[in-house]
């Protein structure tokens, strides 16, 4: 069977730019974006090899014009630029010599030939499609660049986070924006699951809210599993979600795992049930004394097995996502 030829794999492959590496640069009155020479150098020895053997420019000739104005001199360049698949010409100029009338001053351009070739380099690049974003525009539109900022910072962080399961990338994919967003930044994703999600990201992004949405009571927020635990029949079931919320504990009440809340706070909320005139400072002061997880403990626990993770969530204190994710491992 005749395999299939995709024309557009490289395009796909070296058209997206690093944020990172470009800059907002004024040219006769036109804001334009900059893109590093140096990195272009980079991804296109990434891609073929080195400059000067696999790919570059060669037979460079230069053409001095003196007669198109008085004390100006116009360099043109003309040179072939090739590469593992072949090779074309291409050309740039430069005046190398200006002459300021009103000042009565004559500017040389010393780092002309130096400017020459690295235009004649990035424009040969461009025909090649390398960082093609930038040249369609697409550094104009707010949302993409959103995307690309995220998708970039996920690959550099890459190597120093955890692998993603199937199982949390598929739940991902349903997830909020905010969900989303922390599975970008705090998994290790491969480049075809980062664009899946920055994807899903802006879709969730551009949707209008709905009237559902809007209409969403503060007070539904509460009332879950383990609130309606509490004694509902009471006189003082209002006060005590009140603490529970001044006490910034509301995360607590949505929780159904019961090794997802540490031992001190799980005698607090009952402490609360019993004895609801108990002061809001002393809620806030419990949850204080619990330690914050380290980070080099959390990317450890995520190689743990279930057993060894349950003592790590009743100790630590630790973000909503980072319970939801050790929780998940633990029913695994």
């Amino acid at each position: 069977m005749k395999k299939e030829i995709n024309n557009l794999e490289f395009w796909n492959s070296v058209e997206k730019t690093d944020p990172s590496h470009t800059k907002k640069a004024n040219v006769g009155g036109r804001s334009l974006t900059a893109i590093n020479a140096q990195q272009q150098i980079k991804n296109a020895t990434e891609k073929w090899g080195m400059y000067g053997k696999a790919w570059g420019l060669q037979e460079i000739e230069l053409a001095y014009h003196k007669e198109l104005v008085e004390n100006q001199i116009l360099v043109v360049s003309q040179a072939k630029f090739f590469y593992p698949e072949g090779k074309f010409e291409i050309g740039s100029s430069i005046f190398m010599q200006v002459y300021y009338k009103s000042a009565k001053y004559l500017k040389v351009d010393d780092y002309f030939l130096k400017k020459l070739v690295t235009d004649m380099l990035t424009k040969s690049l461009s025909k090649l499609v390398f960082n093609a974003d930038v040249f369609m525009g697409r550094y104009d539109d707010n949302k993409y660049m959103e995307k690309i900022k995220m998708e970039f910072e996920a690959e550099k962080h890459k190597k120093l986070l955890p692998k993603i399961t199937d199982a949390n990338f598929k739940k991902a994919l349903k997830g909020t924006e905010q969900q989303v967003k922390n599975v970008l930044t705090q998994w290790s994703l491969t480049k075809e699951q980062a664009e899946e999600l920055t994807d899903v990201l802006s879709a969730l992004q551009s949707e209008e809210p709905t009237e559902q949405k809007e209409e969403a009571k503060p007070e539904e927020k509460t009332t879950t599993k383990n609130a309606k635990a509490l004694k509902e029949g009471s006189k003082d079931w209002e006060k005590v979600v009140e603490y529970i919320n001044a006490g910034q504990l509301t995360e607590l009440s949505q929780l159904d795992d019961k090794f997802t809340i540490a031992k001190k706070l799980q005698t607090k909320i009952q402490d609360l049930i019993d004895n609801p005139q108990k002061p809001k400072a002393e809620v806030k002061e419990t949850t204080q004394r619990i330690p914050a997880i380290p980070v080099k403990l959390y990317k450890e626990a995520l190689e743990m097995e279930a057993l060894a993770i349950i003592p790590i969530l009743e100790k630590y204190r630790m973000s909503q996502t980072q319970r939801d994710v050790l929780t998940e491992l633990t029913k695994q």
